[in-house]
């Protein structure tokens, strides 16, 4: 399944030949991104995270791995104002981080967990860049996050959440 977000109303799952098998209306959700593994409860599932406008929020969904079929696994609200972009950590098996920017530039990384079955979310690291910034993307193997700012370039800066957040050019 190939996920995407409609951004006035909610997630889309389509197949590979571009039909659409689920609709999910759940508000703005404007950035997705998943991984795999994810322990909900006793059940492993696949987890994808979006961006919710409406709520500047983060919309959790748990993706059946045998039919694919998307669920809503719960929300976490943000200190965002508005909430843009989203990407996803894996670090190791078992963790999992979302970081989370607003069009203010700020950035807000939480660690995800769900021991009783309810995604929790906690705020681990906050960091800025001086403008909005745009898409990003983790770099599992060398533990780097990748960051967009609008106009500007992008970023590199270490996405463990016990290190400093020094932002680091790369274009």
């Amino acid at each position: 399944r190939v996920l995407g977000t409609n951004k006035k109303q909610g997630l889309l799952a389509y197949d590979l030949q571009g039909k659409l098998l689920q609709e999910l209306a759940v508000g703005r959700l404007n950035n997705v991104d998943v991984r795999a593994n994810f322990k909900l409860g006793t059940q492993t599932v696949d987890l994808a995270v979006a961006s919710n406008r409406d709520r500047n929020s983060l919309s959790l969904f748990s993706i059946d791995r045998t039919s694919g079929e998307l669920r809503e696994a719960g929300e976490i609200a943000t200190s965002l104002k508005e909430i843009y972009g989203i990407c996803l950590f894996q670090p190791a098996e078992g963790e999992l981080y979302a970081f989370a920017n607003g069009k203010d530039g700020r950035f807000v990384q939480y660690r995800l967990s769900a021991p009783d079955g309810v995604v929790e979310g906690q705020l681990v690291r906050q960091f800025s860049v001086d403008s909005q910034p745009e898409g990003c993307v983790a770099d599992e193997q060398r533990q780097r996050l990748f960051l967009g700012e609008e106009d500007v370039g992008v970023w590199a800066v270490d996405a463990r959440a016990d290190q400093p957040a020094t932002l680091n050019s790369v274009i």
